[in-house]
């Protein structure tokens, strides 16, 4: 017997595949999710954390401590993804590792505007 609540998607949207598309559509993609309610940011499209990594690596170089800042700060502003499974995907950093690198990266980002123009470019690439 099938369980109809396997098929709740984001905590909030129960239905088929076609009406989740359409909530998505109509309420969810180009509008800004606030941070505070993350079962909606679950049912926007977001890059994964790979996708998110690999683009990093493109424009920062591979390997680098910088790539990684880079890439962990866009893991918790654009994935949609929580912070415990971004500190694992990362190397098993804690949650609170993850919201430190952000704010800290995020206070270099309004410092230097190179920095600030390469990571622009990247969210560009990853928004397609």
């Amino acid at each position: 017997m099938e369980r109809p609540l396997e098929k709740v998607v984001g905590s909030t949207v129960l239905g088929s595949e076609r009406f989740i598309e359409w909530v998505r559509a109509r309420w969810i993609e180009k509008k800004d999710i606030g941070r505070d309610v993350p079962a909606l940011r679950r049912l926007g499209r977001w890059p994964d954390l790979s996708t998110i990594l690999k683009e990093t690596e493109k424009i920062f170089g591979s390997g680098t401590a910088e790539t990684r800042r880079v890439a962990l700060y866009l893991s918790h502003r654009f994935s949609g993804v929580s912070l415990r499974e971004i500190g694992e995907f990362f190397g098993g950093i804690g949650p609170s590792a993850v919201t430190q690198n952000t704010r800290r990266f995020g206070d270099r980002l309004g410092e230097d505007r190179g920095l600030s123009k390469r990571v622009d470019r990247l969210k560009k690439a990853l928004s397609k």
